[in-house]
């Protein structure tokens, strides 16, 4: 006896369940952002479900798409935090907002040599994509951190290796890019 399990009964509800665990963990993402989740979600348009997730239009959505803010961070905040600013920062710098860090790893190992698992302490992200380099661990040895955006600012966290890159046009709309392994 065998279970057939169509994409219409597995694959698309699963898909929907996604965007909806994407809206429920990120509720600051606007429409657009929501839109392009759900475009990756439904795949390639020749694929036989590309259609089956959708951003609801009910009013689930919040009408602002604003990131989290914290009045209690300024720009002379000096308790306890620790500023990353993957496009303007230096992981020799202090990580003073004056003076950030570039990478938030660089932010969690600070933070566990200047403060301590005992002290409460952030980790407060500038705007922008900021690039992994590596899996970020948080441990025992992190008690008593928040990791978060500084006010308003939108942030992302990428595990892709930006591409330094000059891209030069082929023809029309095809574009090519020499990259190093």
């Amino acid at each position: 006896h065998t279970l057939a399990v169509g994409y219409d009964t597995f694959d698309c509800p699963m898909r929907q369940l996604a965007l909806e665990f994407a809206m429920e963990i990120q509720p600051h993402l606007s429409l657009e952002q929501l839109q392009s989740i759900a475009d990756a979600l439904n795949g390639a348009q020749e694929s036989v479900n590309h259609s089956c997730v959708s951003v609801p239009t009910d009013g689930t959505q919040p009408q602002t798409s604003l990131a989290p803010s914290w009045p209690d961070i300024s720009d002379d905040d000096a308790t306890h935090s620790i500023y990353v600013d993957f496009d303007a920062g230096n992981d020799h710098n202090n990580g003073s907002i004056h003076l950030p860090l570039k990478h938030l790893d660089a932010a969690i190992a600070l933070a566990r040599q200047r403060f301590g698992p005992q002290v409460e302490k952030r980790i407060i992200l500038r705007r922008g994509k900021h690039y992994l380099r590596r899996t970020i661990s948080i441990t025992e040895r992190d008690r008593n951190l928040l990791i978060t955006n500084y006010n308003r600012e939108r942030v992302e966290l990428s595990g892709a290796l930006p591409l330094q890159c000059k891209w030069q046009q082929v023809s029309g709309r095809v574009y090519r890019c020499a990259v190093s392994a």
